[in-house]
């Protein structure tokens, strides 16, 4: 039987807002930056992206506070210009994962 102990993990949360409706250029800045740069980085778990119109949402799940902390500011030091605008963002315990 699991516990909660055996769960822990923690994820980068971000919410992004495009600037625009074009879905080719957000899956190229995905698949060709994103993405692998994620898995890049020591600790990476897993990776979800979803988005609903203009406004996007992140997940990168790491093994420890650590590693995703050194994740965030990785990512964030190679982050493109041409990237869709963070509205949110933050690091979070994970409680339970399926």
């Amino acid at each position: 039987m699991s516990t909660l102990e055996d769960t822990v993990a923690y994820a980068i949360i971000t919410e992004v807002e495009f600037s625009n409706d074009d879905l080719d250029v957000s899956r190229r800045l995905l698949s060709d930056g994103l993405i692998p740069a994620a898995k890049s980085l020591p600790g990476f778990q897993s990776g979800l992206w979803t988005r609903a119109g203009r406004k996007g949402i992140g997940t990168i799940v790491f093994d420890t506070e650590d590693s995703a902390v050194a994740g965030q500011a990785a990512l964030d030091a190679n982050r493109p210009a041409e990237a869709p605008k963070i509205t949110q963002s933050g690091i979070y315990e994970v409680m339970g994962q399926a």
